[in-house]
């Protein structure tokens, strides 16, 4: 829903690209605004733009419906206020036992986010058969993002997780994924590689977006490609992630565009 979409590129241009929440200047605000408006279209044409397979997931918290604001998000885009619908059936929530009996809960606001599309993306893999390099379609993983409050929990390694298990249930399915880090980015390696991940190659004539200055701009940037095979995990990495019971529970809705 458009909706979803509007709360979803908030949140992830947010991450990206808001580095001081509190103190936002002015022609800060203009350059988020625009990079809002840009995420937002493209998330509502992605799958016309990839087309084959294609799966959002939304990490939301749980929050008690009664009747307060806890359930409502302030859009900026639209600058309108979102009502988030109450959770209806046991099973749209791990653990629900742990919940007060007789007590209403509804979706709240958006803690994390991430996309898998099936594109063509080249790696050099052993078994390749032109000059190195294979061209075949595969998962790609892109724009996971958590909100500052909601890191170091387990959030985005359980919304991986869910990404490697959708791509291996995918017609036709896989058994490996693909991402792309930029090479400052050392927290996010580090991320990856411990959950099995491993570096292909770099491509130094990759792009991101400045915000630097006053205009928005792209300035060249080296980007890691990493690669995993899920028949190579480790058996420490099959187990449920600590922080499953609580990423069920805020209700990481699996979204396909329509």
């Amino acid at each position: 829903a458009e909706p979803d979409f509007e709360e979803i590129s908030e949140v992830c241009i947010d991450v990206f690209f808001n580095k001081n929440p509190g103190k936002v200047r002015p022609w800060t605000a203009f350059q988020l605004a625009q990079l809002k408006s840009q995420q937002y279209s493209d998330l509502k044409g992605r799958r016309f733009l990839f087309g084959g397979n294609y799966d959002m997931f939304v990490a939301r918290r749980v929050v008690r419906d009664d009747g307060n604001t806890n359930n409502k998000v302030r859009l900026k885009r639209s600058k309108r206020t979102r009502v988030l619908p109450p959770i209806t059936g046991s099973d749209k929530i791990f653990h629900s036992d742990c919940l007060k009996k007789g007590s209403t809960y509804a979706r709240g606001e958006i803690l994390g986010f991430v996309e898998v599309s099936e594109r063509r993306f080249p790696l050099q893999l052993p078994n390749s058969n032109r000059n190195g390099i294979d061209r075949s379609k595969r998962p790609l993983l892109a724009n996971l993002c958590v909100q500052a409050k909601a890191r170091k929990s387990g959030l985005g390694g359980a919304l991986l997780k869910a990404c490697e298990d959708t791509v291996a249930r995918w017609k036709p399915a896989y058994q490996e994924m693909v991402l792309q880090v930029e090479d400052d980015n050392s927290a996010a390696m580090e991320f990856y590689k411990k959950r099995g991940y491993s570096v292909s190659y770099a491509d130094p004539a990759c792009r991101r977006i400045d915000t630097t200055g006053l205009f928005l701009r792209r300035q060249r940037v080296t980007k890691y490609c990493l690669h995993k095979e899920f028949g190579s995990r480790k058996k420490k990495d099959t187990g449920r992630s600590i922080f499953q019971p609580l990423i069920d529970a805020m209700t990481a809705s699996r979204k396909n565009e329509s």
